[in-house]
């Protein structure tokens, strides 16, 4: 039993040195939005699984917050 484990926990940091993390952009292109309350606007969001950005046609940012609701951004 030991040298099954042993043989598979050998597999495992094997197979789990060829995993390799990139990367994956995306752009959704301008598109629909829908607020909670039904109202829409059109806007873009982009970036990878690192960093995104949100933007309307007239190109202001703006973000999704907690209670669903999307809010222009403010810089501090």
């Amino acid at each position: 039993m030991k040298k099954v484990l042993n043989i598979l926990m050998i597999l495992f940091f094997l197979t789990a040195n060829y995993l390799e993390i990139i990367p994956a952009p995306f752009d959704t292109g301008m598109t629909t939005l829908e607020q909670p309350n039904r109202v829409t606007f059109t806007g873009r969001i982009w970036g990878d699984e690192f960093f995104f950005w949100a933007e309307t046609e007239a190109s202001y940012r703006f973000v999704q917050s907690g209670d669903g609701y999307f809010y222009y951004a403010q810089l501090d």
